[in-house]
């Protein structure tokens, strides 16, 4: 499964998402998710600062891992391709 990063305020996929087909040509990406301007913990702060803006899938991801896990618990008979 891809996962684009989806820019809320331009409401589109952001430009650096890869959006072009497989070799097989099947288009991707599967599904696209929030990733710009995500308010994340700021892990390598030389300043104090706690929270940082950022963008991109890793940021997308987990709200696509989120909803996949809410399905799941919902039905557990669900298969990948469903």
């Amino acid at each position: 499964m891809a996962v684009a990063n989806f820019d809320d305020a331009r409401q589109r996929i952001n430009i650096f998402s890869s959006q072009v087909p497989t070799r097989d040509d099947r288009l991707k990406p599967d599904i696209a998710a929030p990733g710009a301007d995500i308010i994340a913990a700021n892990s390598f702060s030389e300043d104090d600062k706690a929270w940082i803006g950022k963008t991109g899938t890793s940021m997308a991801s987990p709200y696509v891992a989120d909803v996949v896990g809410l399905m799941l618990s919902a039905n557990k008979d669900l298969t990948s391709a469903q």
